[in-house]
């Protein structure tokens, strides 16, 4: 039941953020990184990559999406030619106070009626749960 309802959650979050993006002309996937760009100026490819443990061809693929909506900068690395550093534009950070108040607005949503202590708790659960899937995946140990 776990796997189901997390599922559940993943894909009623996905339902409400994309139909509140269509007029950014964002995707789901965009809409990770451009929150991830907020919080992490000048990353480059592969920390996005490993934060969402996903495929870098993906990510590439995402990245170039958002560089021709001109939401993000690609610009090399001074130090590391071989390396791109992605930052927000100005119409990229033109849209994030819009993206966080609609991640407010759908934690609002998912957590009515749930107290502060039970709320805390699931989030303490869920780190956990997502710490023993990482170290499960990675060949370590659970907690």
């Amino acid at each position: 039941m776990l796997i189901h309802n997390l599922s559940i959650i993943t894909r009623y979050s996905n339902i409400f953020t994309m139909r509140r993006l269509q007029k950014f002309e964002i995707g789901y996937a965009e809409y990770g990184i451009l929150i991830y760009l907020v919080t992490n100026e000048k990353a480059n490819q592969d920390s996005i990559a490993q934060y969402y443990m996903i495929d870098k061809g993906a990510i590439a693929k995402t990245i170039k999406k958002l560089e021709n909506k001109n939401y993000i900068n690609r610009q090399t690395n001074k130090r590391n030619q071989r390396e791109k550093l992605i930052t927000l534009t100005a119409t990229g950070k033109s849209i994030i106070d819009e993206m966080k108040s609609l991640q407010n607005e759908w934690n609002d949503i998912l957590s009515s009626g749930i107290t502060e202590e039970e709320l805390n708790l699931f989030t303490d659960i869920a780190m956990k749960i997502s710490k023993n899937a990482t170290n499960h995946i990675n060949g370590g140990d659970t907690i």
